[in-house]
């Protein structure tokens, strides 16, 4: 009986199937009620606090490269010099990251994965240590490893899609180039593998994109459900480098009160990044090296977390000193997480609440939710619950 159990713990464990059961209406409205309490009962001047991790949770740059030039996220402009992080480098990473029982290598950080040249031997590399991979990626390479993944898709434990636009123009404006036909094709070609890959679709949501946000569901609906979508609102990505000009100050959608600088940032306390050429930056977008906390190829990984400079950071950041923040911490602004999960379970609420409503009462609705939003801070959440009741 317990050779029996082992064979099916191994064969579930080669073979992942995922079948996420859908979440009833009832689910969101608890969601949002329960959020709401939590964000808007804290204290406004009241200060998040981060316990350390004894060991950071580690992301790894495969490049630094992109094929594509985004106008929020633009690669081009970065000062830091292109490249693609040397095997031995990596195969470092994952003997760290084994060793403290990270079994899962997130590659993601400013370029696109799978542009990686040995990115065939970096996946047997994977199989054979028995650690799995998860990733952020535009999608519109995978064709090129469509034999790679066939054969060892069982390696691969999440895939993200960065997808901005639910139409061609949209899409191809925001993600200069990109091509929607050949996206389409790819997230066709993978679903072939959605038993076994947990897949979803990441939107930065801006003013040419907020319209198109009910047509997601549509175009999108035989790939994804209604809750694989993650809509996240445009942020600054740490300073304005990565970017068209002013394209944050123009397209960002209207939260004045919201957009704030994320100060303490979680990242200081929980999670470190090693760039394309080893070393190890604080920050996911740190286009120019601004952040850079050491090296790996001269330091271990906890001397780095602990020291001197990484400490020094994180006092300033819990006790908000803006002398001594980094110059790329003062200007990053973004909205509050608790924010884009209100913003999201609304979206999934008005989804399964209104299943024959109108693209343009869709955005409508949306509209109504982030005016309920941006307001200065409410003394209760009537308004939010008559919203969600249709008393308004």
């Amino acid at each position: 009986m317990l050779l029996l159990k082992k064979i099916k713990t191994k064969i579930r464990s080669k073979y992942r199937t995922f079948s996420k059961k859908e979440r009833p209406l009832s689910y969101y409205k608890r969601e949002i009620v329960s959020t709401l309490r939590k964000y808007y009962g804290r204290a406004n001047n009241e200060v998040k606090r981060y316990s350390l991790e004894k060991v950071p949770f580690i992301v790894a740059e495969l490049s630094n490269m992109c094929n594509l030039n985004c106008v929020m996220c633009s690669t081009a402009s970065a000062r830091r010099p292109k490249g693609e992080m040397p095997f031995a480098i990596f195969k470092k990473i994952a003997e760290i990251k084994s060793k403290f029982g990270q079994r899962t290598m997130v590659l993601h950080t400013v370029g696109e994965p799978f542009l990686c040249t040995y990115l065939e031997e970096l996946v047997i590399f994977c199989k054979q240590n028995k650690l799995t991979i998860t990733t952020t990626t535009n999608g519109l390479l995978l064709h090129n490893h469509e034999k790679l993944l066939k054969k060892y898709f069982d390696v691969f434990s999440r895939i993200n899609f960065s997808i901005d636009g639910a139409t061609a123009q949209t899409y191809e404006r925001i993600r200069k180039g990109g091509n929607f036909k050949r996206l389409l094709r790819n997230v066709e070609m993978m679903q072939a593998y959605k038993k076994h890959i947990a897949m979803d679709v990441q939107v930065c949501v801006s003013n040419e994109n907020f319209h198109e946000i009910p047509r997601f569901f549509e175009v999108f609906k035989p790939y994804f459900s209604y809750d694989q979508f993650l809509f996240g609102f445009v942020a600054n990505l740490s300073s304005e480098m990565g970017m068209e000009e002013n394209y944050f100050h123009k397209q960002r959608i209207d939260l004045q009160h919201l957009v704030k600088r994320p100060v303490p940032c979680s990242f200081f306390w929980q999670q470190t990044h090693v760039l394309h050429d080893g070393r190890v930056s604080a920050c996911c977008r740190d286009y120019n090296g601004e952040l850079i906390m050491g090296d790996l190829k001269k330091e271990g990984i906890l001397e780095i977390w602990n020291n001197a400079r990484y400490s020094g950071y994180r006092k300033a950041h819990a006790q908000n000193d803006e002398q001594s923040l980094p110059q790329m911490c003062k200007a990053c602004l973004s909205v509050d997480k608790e924010i884009t999960k209100l913003f999201n379970d609304f979206i999934r609420f008005c989804y399964l609440k209104y299943p024959g409503i109108s693209a343009d009462d869709f955005v409508e609705k949306l509209r109504t939710w982030v005016g309920l939003l941006n307001r200065p801070r409410p003394r209760d959440i009537g308004d939010f619950v008559r919203l969600l009741e249709d008393q308004v």
